[in-house]
């Protein structure tokens, strides 16, 4: 089985993170390789620092993004439907818009996806998987693994970064973090 994941950033977020030099290595797609069978080979894509050959064989394609960059991972996700590849798509814009995301994918990851990724890739490798996965609560971080730190393309001053917590304790009317934890 391959998996090939996806951190998904539009031409425009580029632009923006390179002008404020907001360049920090994005964690989720190394964690879910940690949790990923060792039966499965498993590559990243950074659209940060790589380009998407998408002619790139794979059983299954997971793609993370964020808002700004709904538009552009729903056309890889395209891509890659049109091949025949299930895709499934998470982060921060899926939790927020599920309904929006779920006409773009075979299957969503509304929340934080660590206590369900292995349950749904032994369901896909069995062909039975479901389209929509959420966990009922937060998750705990208590037994995570360390992200697959050879899945970082990033050469940046955070490469050595972990999460110890997640969230954050104010409520900002502006921001959707708090937001986005309620909803996991």
């Amino acid at each position: 089985m391959k998996l090939l994941l996806i951190t998904a950033s539009s031409g425009q977020i580029k632009r923006i993170r390179k002008s404020r030099v907001i360049a920090f290595q994005q964690l989720t797609m190394p964690y879910l390789a940690a949790l990923t069978p060792c039966h499965w080979k498993v590559e990243h894509i950074d659209e940060e620092v790589e380009e998407i050959d998408f002619d790139r064989e794979a059983s299954l394609v997971g793609i993370t993004f964020h808002t700004p960059s709904a538009a552009h991972a729903y056309n890889i996700a395209a891509r890659f439907r049109s091949r025949g590849v299930t895709v499934v798509l998470g982060g921060p814009h899926v939790t927020l818009m599920p309904e929006e995301a779920a006409n773009y994918a075979d299957v969503i990851f509304v929340g934080e996806a660590e206590q369900i990724w292995p349950q749904f890739l032994k369901e896909f490798e069995q062909g039975i998987y479901n389209n929509h996965y959420e966990l009922a609560e937060p998750p705990s971080l208590d037994q995570i693994p360390s992200p697959k730190k050879e899945l970082f393309h990033r050469r940046d001053y955070s490469s050595g970064i972990v999460c110890a917590t997640r969230g954050c304790p104010n409520s900002c009317e502006f921001c959707t973090i708090t937001r986005l934890l309620q909803l996991a």
